[in-house]
């Protein structure tokens, strides 16, 4: 192991902080240092966000936003450099070991079936909501419809949020069709 450590090559954060131009940049994550420069393109996300967090360690927010199927492509990025002086705060090891429990127990995987089963549960609403419309002339019935409406619109709108992010169903074309039918 020492060896291994000896072979390694080392920047601090000081030096990484110098990488956060377009035409310059690098991140670490868990003390590896990437490359992104010529990703900023193709990035799902689009460039904004790297270019927010260029030169700095993202830890915790690669973690936050990327489902744990993204941590196989950060490989093709690693430019051999390990920082030397990061520190982690307690609060950055409290979310890294809740994030490390919940990747155990499964609960951050894609769940596509989820969106399915609301997708179903929206449109069973809607038609009751259209029943309430043109199979009865109640002001109650009609008021209720447009209460489930605004219910139902809402319910929609957090299903094209999330299929947004590309992180709900198994491929990106299944979640713009998800997309599709919320409205978004």
């Amino acid at each position: 192991m020492a060896t291994e450590t000896a072979k390694k090559k080392h920047i601090t954060l000081e030096e990484l902080r110098e990488h956060n131009s377009p035409s310059d940049l690098w991140i670490s994550i868990h003390d590896k240092v990437y490359d992104l420069t010529h990703w900023i393109s193709d990035h799902p996300g689009g460039g904004i966000p790297l270019l927010n967090l260029a030169g700095q360690d993202v830890t915790d927010p690669f973690t936050a936003l990327h489902p744990p199927s993204a941590w196989k492509h950060l490989d093709r990025f690693f430019i051999g450099y390990h920082l030397s002086d990061n520190q982690i705060s307690d609060l950055s090891k409290d979310y890294q070991l809740l994030i490390s429990d919940f990747t155990k127990l499964g609960l951050l995987e894609q769940k596509g079936h989820v969106i399915v089963l609301t997708l179903c549960i929206i449109f069973s609403l809607f038609s009751i909501a259209v029943f309430f419309v043109i199979g009865t002339t109640s002001l109650l019935a009609h008021v209720a419809a447009g209460i489930l409406m605004g219910f139902i619109w809402t319910q929609s709108g957090w299903v094209a949020h999330d299929t947004g992010h590309a992180t709900v169903m198994l491929t990106p074309w299944l979640n713009r069709i998800t997309q599709l039918l919320c409205g978004n």
